[in-house]
């Protein structure tokens, strides 16, 4: 009867902690995927807002799609 107790009680743990660590890994998951879509969306949303200024000022078009990318929370990168 101890042995089966001690058995039981060492399994527990191990139980809890994967059932945590499967919960983490999909909210995880869910985390990663929705940032990707919200920076999909904004990534459209800048280069629809900047073709307008192209061909005639190319400048001005980056310049359109970098402001409408910050003001949705993506930073401009840099070219090199």
């Amino acid at each position: 009867m101890r042995g089966r107790t001690l058995l039981l009680l060492s399994l527990i743990p191990i139980a809890v902690l994967s059932t945590a660590l499967i919960v983490h890994s999909v909210v995880a998951n869910f985390y990663y995927h929705a940032n990707v879509v919200a920076l999909e969306v904004a990534a459209r949303l800048a280069v629809t807002k900047g073709v307008g200024y192209l061909p005639a000022d190319p400048q001005r078009a980056v310049q359109v799609a970098d402001a409408c990318a910050a003001s949705n929370g993506v930073l401009p990168s840099s070219p090199w």
